[in-house]
């Protein structure tokens, strides 16, 4: 199939050559996901692309596990290795001609970030690379301007007026990280991202530290409870425009939360209560509710127009090395006037085609109602160890046949049961 539609954009790009009123010299190929990917592509194997929007897609598939690249894996030897020889993006990537932009998101379960940041290394000519933080396939993550389309109007108007993190130049000195930036407009701001532990890319969870300025350098320190951690780490910067771009994640040494006893967030929060909202999404490619309210509530539920809720977190992964020491979970929530029932899942690997979910179901009341969840309560898959850590990421799961949500006052680890 990718050969056929390779082909007939070759094809399109012959034809719009023998139109009088078509100038060539300014071609742009955009799409997202499978046309990001097709994007980069097309762009790789005729010149005559001038500039690519690749949003959600790239190529990098040699060592992926993701949910497109599963089939990929299960090809014989020779056949796979012929289809990452031919089809794979990056293996045209060093000759492309095309002024790129990829945005990737960090935790996408179709096209893995390890695969799309070394397609963009690849890549020979002017280039910019902007990450969505927890950000699954676009669903999820943080809201940013319209910089996708400004790329292209900004094409069409031969203005590289981009911002840019000087490549390599992004270092770590113990906990803290600077790295420079450049731009034709000034630089408003900028924000170092920390990923926790070694897992799976769409297991990650991101934090985000404000940097300060000094001239082009910046400069982010890593809070005290993340400080001895291992894990991932990039940078991104706005303009005055609000347009972003970010360096690759490079790896950082230390302890691994998944399964050492480390930090926990503050007062044995399984969750990243201070970030709210910010620091859940959705479990499934679907629109959910997700806001924090006061009295630091988390009130979670379908999306408009739709009963079913199934939402996730991936800073749960604090909690998997003290697991051990803890007798399970304590959930405080409300039906708010409707009762119902939700499954509790403890995932490893989450989001990727390896995940391994423990489940626990939840009966809950109108009012406010605490539940005590002991390790035994969560259940796996036939053959799968009996306890369900070390876990990277909680999910929650229900229907409300109203549409309304459920109210989380209270989920964290828990010392003994009554």
């Amino acid at each position: 199939m990718l050969y056929h539609v390779i082909i007939a954009g070759v094809r399109a790009l012959d034809f719009l050559q023998t139109q009088a009123e078509v100038d060539m010299r300014w071609v742009a190929s955009f799409g997202g996901s499978w046309g990001g990917f097709i994007s980069l592509l097309l762009a790789g194997v005729d010149p005559r692309v001038g500039c690519v929007l690749s949003e959600f897609g790239g190529g990098g598939w040699a060592d992926s596990f993701s949910g497109l690249a599963c089939g990929l894996q299960s090809m014989p030897p020779d056949k796979r290795s012929r289809w990452l020889e031919v089809f794979d993006p990056i293996v045209y990537a060093s000759r492309t001609k095309a002024r790129v932009l990829i945005s990737a998101a960090t935790n996408d379960y179709f096209f893995w970030l390890g695969g799309v940041q070394r397609n963009y290394e690849a890549l020979a000519g002017y280039k910019r690379l902007v990450m969505l933080p927890n950000s699954d396939h676009g669903f999820g993550g943080p809201t940013m301007a319209d910089f996708k389309y400004q790329w292209l109007r900004r094409y069409f108007a031969s203005d590289n007026a981009w911002p840019e993190l000087t490549p390599g130049s992004l270092h770590g000195h113990g906990n803290t990280y600077t790295w420079r930036t450049s731009g034709t407009k000034p630089i408003r701001s900028a924000t170092l991202y920390f990923s926790p532990g070694k897992t799976v890319w769409p297991a990650r969870y991101w934090v985000g530290i404000p940097a300060r300025r000094d001239g082009d350098l910046w400069t982010a320190e890593l809070p005290p409870e993340l400080a001895r951690l291992s894990g991932q780490v990039y940078a991104t910067a706005f303009d005055e425009d609000g347009m972003p771009s970010s360096s690759p994640a490079r790896a950082r040494c230390g302890m691994d939360p998944r399964s050492t006893p480390g930090p926990l967030w503050p007062d044995g929060m399984v969750w990243d209560r201070e970030r709210g909202a910010e620091a859940w999404r959705p479990y499934v490619h679907k629109p959910q509710r997700v806001e924090w309210l006061a009295g630091d509530r988390l009130s979670v539920g379908p999306g408009r127009g739709a009963t079913h809720f199934a939402v996730m977190t991936n800073s749960v992964v604090l909690a998997s090395g003290r697991s051990s020491g803890f007798a399970g979970i304590r959930l405080k929530l409300s039906g708010n006037g409707k009762p119902g029932s939700l499954a509790a899942r403890l995932l490893r690997d989450s989001r990727s085609t390896k995940e391994v979910a423990y489940a626990a179901r939840v009966d809950y009341g109108a009012a406010d109602m605490e539940v005590g969840l002991p390790w035994g309560a969560f259940k796996g898959p036939e053959g799968a160890s009996s306890l369900p850590y070390p876990f990277d990421g909680l999910a929650l799961e229900g229907d409300r046949p109203d549409g309304s949500p459920i109210t989380i006052t209270a989920l964290c680890l828990a010392a003994v049961y009554e």
